[in-house]
Parts: structure tokens; C-alpha cells; sequence
């Protein structure tokens, strides 16, 4: 698996637009177990909507999957590079005219400002992305997760 960091990219349309979000705690990550699947664990991430900006979409996403929101993170970065991946051909879109290859992403970074235990709940989350969540070593998240994100993983956090 190939890792591709850039702000641009000759084949741009071939990849989704994607954020991903590291939320920051005590030298830990946030990380949420999928709902879909059993003892996966990753960082919450989601897709960049039409007339939305990366950064947008990074308040959503980190409403609608952790339901933290402003109140309770500070943003820490302002991402200008893209971290782009290939899937896997079972991850490969189902529909005949998505001609797209893999992912490009944008990671934000946030340090919690409230209580840790509470933003673990998912109380606020608005999506059912993840079963449960807890805080974590970022080296223990690399090796759990699916081995198409690992490159990126480990770049994050080397």
C-alpha cells in the first residue's frame, strides 16, 4: 500500500475527498470502534461534501461521530497537505460510474478542552459510526487498524 502526501495531485478527481480527525488527550487519541464491525478501531474521518471546504467538513464530521463540538476541542492545525491512498478492490465503489481509485485526506488536529470520560459517550454523536470509544495509545491504534489505513497511521503519528 502506497502513501502519496502532496497538496496536489495529477489524478485528483480518481480520489474521494476525505478528512480525518485526531482529537488529542494526555499524549492519547481519541478512537472509536465501528459499528459495522467488531474490534476495528480508527480515527473518526468522513467525506468532504459538494460546496463544503475540508474544514467544514471537519466540524461535521467530528459532531456527527463523536458529538464533541466546538465547546469542546481546540483546533490545532490548518492541514495543507493530502495524504492519498489506493482501496483495496473490495473497498472500490459499487456503482458503475464512480470510476474512483481510493481516498485523499486532509487530517485535522484537535486537543480536548472537556471532560475525557464524557467525550468518550458518543451521548451527542448524531451518526452511528462507532459502537464505543475510548482514549489510546496512538502506536496500539496503528497496529489495530484495517491494513489500508496503516501508511497513513503511521505517518501521523511517526
Amino acid at each position: 500500500m502506497s502513501l502519496i502526501i502532496t497538496p496536489e495531485h495529477p489524478d485528483w478527481d480518481l480520489y474521494r475527498p476525505n478528512i480525518g480527525l485526531i482529537i488529542w488527550h494526555n499524549h492519547q487519541v481519541w478512537a472509536g470502534e465501528r459499528a459495522d464491525t467488531p474490534n476495528a478501531w480508527q480515527l473518526p474521518q468522513g467525506g468532504v461534501d459538494e460546496g463544503e471546504t475540508p474544514e467544514q467538513a471537519a466540524w461535521r464530521e467530528l459532531k456527527e461521530e463523536t458529538g464533541l463540538s466546538p465547546d469542546d476541542v481546540e483546533l490545532r492545525n490548518d492541514p495543507k497537505d493530502w495524504l492519498t491512498y489506493l482501496w483495496p478492490n473490495r473497498f472500490k465503489p459499487k456503482y458503475k460510474n464512480d470510476k474512483r481509485i481510493g481516498q485523499r485526506q486532509l487530517w485535522f488536529e484537535f486537543q480536548l478542552k472537556t471532560d475525557p470520560f464524557e467525550a468518550t459517550s458518543l451521548a451527542h454523536a448524531t451518526d452511528e459510526e462507532f459502537r464505543q470509544a475510548r482514549w489510546v495509545d496512538p502506536q496500539w491504534l496503528t497496529k489495530q487498524v484495517v491494513e489500508m489505513r496503516k501508511p497513513v497511521y503511521e505517518y501521523l503519528f511517526s
